[in-house]
């Protein structure tokens, strides 16, 4: 019968310690999200004064320090940005299948995986841009995205002067 009063004295520490952890992990994330923004502040920053290498060391960094950040898809725009300007599709594209490959049933992962077959246009890559907007067209997340999906198609092979069959995925 001795022991529980020990017992109930450590439990009592342990229950005041875990309460005041709470808030402190709390005020913690907080804290994380306001370095993560004032990080990508200072690439925008960057963006702007057109120092574009600058900026993609500071988005690189921000995204090893902060992986969960709410501010990721907006980091990984900047990056786009970024590298648009350097003349860098390729990276481009990388960043836009990577989004894809994290969120493929969302609006973002979806929009990213469009911009990839737009991009797939741009460079030459035709039989990969048209694998992207049939995939685009297949899935059921966004009726808009596969209209436009089968639009851009339509348009790009109207002004190549392609003979193949025109997609079509707007009635499914």
């Amino acid at each position: 019968m001795q022991v529980k009063g020990p017992f109930v004295f450590l439990l009592i520490l342990f229950l005041i310690g875990f309460s005041f952890s709470k808030p402190l992990s709390s005020e913690v994330g907080v804290l994380q999200e306001l370095q993560a923004e004032n990080l990508l502040r200072i690439a925008e920053e960057a963006y702007k004064d057109r120092k574009f290498h600058k900026s993609i060391e500071e988005i690189k960094s921000f995204l090893i320090l902060y992986p969960s950040s709410k501010f990721k898809n907006k980091a990984y725009q900047v990056l786009k940005n970024n590298y648009s300007r350097l003349g860098r599709p390729e990276k481009v594209l990388e960043i836009n299948l990577y989004q894809y490959s994290q969120e493929p049933t969302s609006n973002l992962g979806l929009n990213a995986l469009f911009e990839a077959g737009k991009l797939y246009l741009e460079v030459g890559e035709e039989e990969k841009a048209r694998e992207v907007f049939k995939s685009i067209c297949s899935q059921s997340f966004s009726r808009e995205l596969a209209e436009k999906a089968s639009l851009e198609l339509s348009e790009w092979e109207i002004l190549s002067g392609s003979k193949t069959e025109i997609l079509e995925c707007g009635e499914k």
